[in-house]
């Protein structure tokens, strides 16, 4: 699994490089139109773009498996080698459920509006990103029913978007509200 912190310790330059790919997608998958994408001196939000001719601020989040990571961090020294999920204990325990799925992402979106609300602010897009090696587009597309999340006073517009997968095009990504 590939978490952000994989890519680069500079933050900003990790955010504009998953909005690139969020944008390429709703590009490519709602014909959308996304100009300026920059990160902001003045987060919140993260990143501020021209969405479809209107100024936007764009959050950035990501939904991960924390139970397997905090394990991971103290399991090199029971095993005397980093873990993966990919075999062995932690296998099993990252394999996710639709259940799961709906319980994490809707305590992701609940946690970020009340952070908004306590904050006074409006968020236009909150894109939440996980590249779960274990979480697979065939099904998020099953699990995600209309009217699931939402709506949010504080969040205008959700999505998620996963890793690319080798040959498509753009990144799967779903409208959340």
């Amino acid at each position: 699994t590939r978490y952000i912190g994989d890519w680069s310790s500079d933050v900003c330059s990790s955010d504009l490089l998953l909005l690139s790919d969020w944008a390429e997608a709703m590009v490519a998958k709602f014909n959308w139109t996304i100009r300026d994408l920059r990160t902001n001196d003045r987060d919140p939000p993260d990143c501020l773009a021209t969405v479809n001719g209107r100024s936007a601020g764009l959050e950035v989040c990501e939904l991960t498996d924390g139970d397997f990571l905090k394990w991971k961090k103290h399991a090199w020294k029971e095993y005397g080698r980093r873990p993966t999920n990919d075999h062995g204990p932690a296998f099993f325990d990252t394999q996710w459920t639709e259940e799961r799925f709906r319980a994490e992402l809707g305590s992701l979106i609940e946690k970020k509006e009340h952070i908004y609300a306590r904050r006074g602010l409006t968020v236009d897009y909150l894109i939440i990103y996980s590249f779960e090696r274990w979480l697979f587009p065939h099904q998020v597309e099953a699990w995600l029913k209309p009217g699931d999340f939402g709506p949010y006073e504080h969040l205008r517009e959700v999505y998620l978007l996963l890793e690319k997968p080798a040959g498509q095009a753009y990144s799967p990504v779903y409208r959340l509200t």
